[in-house]
């Protein structure tokens, strides 16, 4: 029996009450979804991601001629998407409320829109067209949000679902984060046809896509995780990197802990951003580490945060002083080359930079063979970090360019050109270690995301503009089928 009744542009028909607590849906979802951001990777974790969106799925299409109602849903599932799991891990009250709904607003408007433009796309006569429709509309408001608006937070994302080392996550390094998004939304939307459909070939055919789909990939993503779970290192040099975390104020407590890596021999010492904060005309922190480079034969990077009390661009700058204090460069822009040998192309790069696939792309495409992420995040609750953490393995799946990342109060680690943890700070914790970060050979190659696959998000994105226009047309041409101003 379908669950609804296929929007066939009749208006009268269409608009009938919806009977049943239809508006659950968007919670329901919310629910089940949020389930998958936590660190568990069970059976039930790697399942939710393929059928959480069918109770919002089933909401939009009884509501499809009411904006409000589809707005509503909407914001119900965005809002719970974001507060379930701080508020089921006890860090609601980590950060302030302001900063929290600061983070929260930008996804919840992403999902706002998409439950907005879903409705249209589900009055549509074509059903085999509303699966990919609903696909492209998603990957593009999501590629627009996390690429475009500075404000709105990286985490969230439709991909992120998906644990970074699952067979079906090792996709990323074909298509990316984007990517596993729009396939989520496309097997979501199949398996929705076809329980919407009362045609028992309409209901088979998108059923058995779906299900095909998801064991291709998680067939295709074994065979692409299958070289690395033989645990041996990686082919290739390293770079011997000591990451220094600090869970407190001022400079001097991170310069006790670098000196305790001496012994270990570490070629390049990492800072987080807001370990030296700006402080004007007395740049006296930058001597005192040029005073440690000099005398500890180390290199040192580190970003600094500029007086917040200057009005100027709160952005760090990025700072790196070679070993000895041979030289030292300073950029105010987020991306700043380290030269620690003839040839090697390692670059110190922001928060803001590492969290954008379409920059860490670029640069790995121009031969990027190492990320250092200054990172930024004292104020993040704790279940932020874990979304952070997890985007940038899957940064470093698409690249196929390991990462190192300081924090303070965070979690410092560094990542593999697989995304597989090497090490990893606890969190909260003073913590400082010296380990081998593997540099991408050469001769490897580029991952296909970075020599095509990265088309896809922006594809929809193009897309979604030329199916607007299309629909900003036909509505020109015939006013009647526009939504309904209250809820049905």
């Amino acid at each position: 029996m379908p669950i609804s009744k296929p929007a066939d542009g009749k208006r009268n028909d269409s608009r009938a009450k919806p009977r049943g607590g239809v508006f659950l849906g968007g919670p329901l979802s919310a629910m089940l979804l949020s389930l998958c951001f936590f660190e568990g990777s069970g059976i039930l974790e790697r399942t939710i991601p393929w059928f959480g969106l069918l109770p919002l799925l089933i909401s939009l299409g009884r509501h499809r001629y009411s904006l409000k109602w589809r707005l509503l849903h909407g914001f119900f599932f965005g809002s719970i998407l974001c507060c379930w799991p701080l508020a089921s891990a006890g860090s609601w009250v980590e950060a302030p409320i302001l900063s929290t709904a600061e983070a929260s607003l930008p996804i919840i408007g992403a999902w706002m829109l998409f439950c907005a433009a879903g409705g249209v796309l589900l009055r549509k006569a074509s059903p085999l067209a509303i699966v990919p429709a609903m696909a492209v509309t998603w990957t593009a408001i999501e590629y627009l949000r996390v690429e475009y608006i500075p404000l709105a937070s990286p985490g969230m994302q439709l991909g992120q679902l998906l644990q970074p080392n699952s067979p079906e996550g090792q996709i990323a390094t074909v298509i990316g984060l984007s990517g596993l998004g729009f396939v989520i939304c496309l097997v979501n939307g199949a398996f929705y046809l076809a329980l919407r459909e009362s045609r028992v070939r309409t209901q088979v055919f998108p059923a058995l896509a779906a299900t095909l789909g998801v064991l291709g990939m998680v067939e295709l993503g074994s065979i692409i995780e299958a070289p690395g779970k033989n645990g041996g290192p990686l082919p290739g040099e390293s770079l011997r990197v000591g990451l220094v975390q600090n869970t407190g104020d001022g400079g001097g407590k991170h310069l006790d802990l670098a000196r305790q890596l001496l012994n270990s021999k570490p070629r390049l010492i990492l800072f987080p951003s807001d370990t030296f904060p700006g402080s004007g005309d007395k740049p006296g922190f930058k001597t005192g580490l040029e005073t440690f480079a000099r005398e500890e034969g180390v290199a040192l990077g580190a970003g600094v945060l500029k007086d917040r009390e200057s009005g100027e661009d709160s952005r760090p700058s990025l700072l790196y002083i070679a070993s000895g204090a041979r030289h030292g460069d300073e950029s105010t822009e987020e991306i700043l080359s380290i030269e620690t040998k003839e040839g090697q192309s390692i670059l110190l790069v922001t928060d803001r930079v590492s969290h954008s696939a379409h920059q860490m792309r670029r640069l790995a495409s121009e031969g990027a063979q190492l990320f250092l992420v200054a990172g930024d995040s004292a104020g993040m609750q704790t279940e932020m970090h874990r979304l952070l953490d997890r985007l940038l393995a899957f940064r470093a799946l698409e690249t196929g360019v390991g990462i190192c990342r300081a924090t303070r109060k965070g979690s410092s680690s560094i990542l593999n050109n697989r995304g597989s943890l090497q090490a990893e700070a606890p969190k909260g914790q003073d913590w400082a270690a010296v380990n081998p970060a593997p540099l991408l050979n050469p001769r490897q190659g580029h991952t296909w995301f970075v020599k095509g696959g990265w088309v896809l998000a922006p594809g929809c994105l193009f897309v979604l503009g030329i199916l607007a226009l299309l629909e900003l047309y036909s509505r020109r041409k015939s006013p009647g089928g526009q939504d309904s101003t209250s809820p049905s």
